[in-house]
């Protein structure tokens, strides 16, 4: 009868709108996880900048300072190792003129 078809059709109705009311809640969940989603993803992308900071203001700057430190080693190095060449040197010389010294003082004896 008409009645019963009315009522199928209600029924039916109220499946679709039941079925309505858990997509919209599948919906707003999902919605829910993209927004805390984007949540984590500004937040990951703010500790990034952080960090890039931190490497650009800071370790960077310490490496410099290491680096310029490293280089007043070696110009100190070669500074003390001239000096030290230059040391050689001149006792070379010493040793040389000392010998040189005897040389003559021998001689001068062996005249007088």
């Amino acid at each position: 009868s008409m009645e019963q078809r009315l009522d199928g059709v209600e029924q039916q109705l109220d499946n679709v709108e039941q079925r309505l009311t858990v997509l919209e809640h599948k919906t707003a969940a999902l919605s829910t996880d993209a927004k805390d989603l984007e949540k984590q993803f500004t937040a990951l992308s703010n500790r990034m900048d952080e960090i890039q900071l931190v490497l650009e203001n800071d370790t960077v700057k310490r490496i410099n300072i290491i680096a310029e430190g490293h280089g007043d080693l070696n110009e100190k190095l070669d500074r003390a190792l001239l000096i030290e060449g230059t040391k050689e040197m001149l006792l070379l010389r010493i040793v040389a003129l000392e010998s040189e010294v005897r040389k003559i003082k021998t001689t001068l004896g062996q005249i007088a």
